[in-house]
């Protein structure tokens, strides 16, 4: 299988889609919605500052950005850090009901 995956202005086809590649992913995007510049796979939701109603928004834009059917209530109730949000996007992607994103903040700049 194929992925076309896009970071910054770095174009590649990938056959081979790492766990490294979809935590990058999530963490550009909820970099939209935190101030804290270094984001770590341990990190909160609230470690980040971002509240119950931006929680779901953000789960929106990752839903969307990977192209994944909205969360179920046990992936959404198994979520309690960054980690935790990377490792039910990378079991999407490895049961292939997702994809790896291009960047999604070049996306919204166009």
């Amino acid at each position: 299988m194929h992925y076309f995956v896009e970071f910054g202005s770095r174009e590649f086809m990938s056959e081979v889609l790492t766990k490294s590649d979809v935590a990058s992913q999530v963490i550009l995007l909820i970099q939209e919605f935190s101030e804290v510049s270094a984001i770590s796979p341990q990190a909160t939701l609230f470690d980040l500052g971002i509240d119950s109603l931006e929680s779901v928004d953000l789960q929106y834009v990752l839903e969307d950005a990977f192209g994944s059917e909205p969360l179920t209530k046990a992936e959404q109730d198994s979520i309690h850090s960054v980690g935790d949000i990377i490792e039910v996007f990378w079991n999407r992607v490895q049961a292939g009901s997702a994809t790896c994103p291009k960047d999604h903040r070049a996306q919204n700049e166009s």
